[in-house]
């Protein structure tokens, strides 16, 4: 608690300290690899956050927070394929993961591929939390699956719950034009 309290007040050298010092007491835990890694991250190496993150998941198989950590991370790096995979893992470890479902679920509708499973997930993601933007890649995928009149619906929904959007608003116009 200490390493993340000194963390989000910007206090890094003494963040990095205590969760070192945390490891130290707990070798087994995951908790402050996370923690590092965040760090790690924040600093811009991506690379070493993901390593710490995979090392953070071998010491807690049962958990999908480490695993997503990494999911995000590598997907930030437009590694796809990675992404994918790893967004697999966590749904398999984690199932009620919602944000790994709509991440999977807007990397298979963007390259058009198992457009079906897409939907289940975009679907499943709503359900678990509906959010705006698990609500954009439901319509998303709906556009990619051909229909237009669902998904303009659904951006349009997504557009009422936060109007200013202009993503949203993006595929809304996308979406409208197909119709």
């Amino acid at each position: 608690l200490r390493a993340a309290t000194l963390a989000r007040a910007g206090r890094t050298a003494d963040a990095r300290a205590a969760f070192e010092k945390a490891m130290a007491a707990d070798p087994k835990a995951a908790r402050p690899l996370i923690g590092l890694a965040t760090l790690e991250a924040q600093a811009g190496n991506a690379a070493a956050a993901v390593e710490l993150l995979d090392r953070a998941a071998g010491l807690d198989p049962k958990s999908g927070d480490a695993r997503y950590l990494a999911a995000q991370l590598v997907l930030g790096q437009v590694r796809q394929d990675e992404a994918e995979r790893r967004l697999r893992e966590v749904i398999a470890v984690a199932p009620g993961n919602g944000a790994a479902m709509n991440d999977l679920a807007w990397i298979l509708a963007s390259s058009g591929q198992d457009l079906d499973n897409a939907l289940a997930l975009a679907e499943r993601a709503r359900q678990l939390n509906a959010t705006p933007d698990v609500i954009d890649t439901l319509g998303y995928v709906q556009l990619k699956r051909g229909d237009a009149a669902a998904a303009v619906k659904l951006f349009e929904e997504a557009l009422a719950m936060r109007p200013k959007d202009p993503t949203l608003r993006y595929h809304l116009g996308v979406a409208l034009a197909q119709t």
